[in-house]
């Protein structure tokens, strides 16, 4: 798999941006934000065909997902932002 942007940081680098983490960078985290927002677009976007879940993260909220990839980062800080995206997704799908 292949990611740009902001996938291709360390979750270590979304964490140290995260509010009240005493280094905070609201832009920064901001944009980790949206970068995964729209991941889970695109993934939504490639399941959009007959017989599939085309709606990955329905029922869910912004909040609620930035704190799922916020607790996964600090948990896997070594892992990219888009390892932490693909795994929000497929815990999305188990829903």
């Amino acid at each position: 798999m292949w990611a740009t942007g902001q996938g291709t940081l360390s979750c270590g680098t979304l964490v140290a941006a995260a509010p009240n983490s005493g280094t905070s960078n609201p832009a920064q985290y901001l944009a980790f934000d949206a970068w995964v927002d729209g991941f889970l677009s695109g993934a939504n976007n490639a399941r959009d065909y007959p017989g599939q879940n085309s709606m990955v993260g329905e029922g869910t909220d912004p909040p609620g997902r930035d704190a799922w990839i916020l607790n996964y980062c600090q948990a896997h800080p070594l892992d990219t932002v888009f390892k932490a995206a693909m795994e929000l997704e497929q815990e999305l799908l188990k829903r």
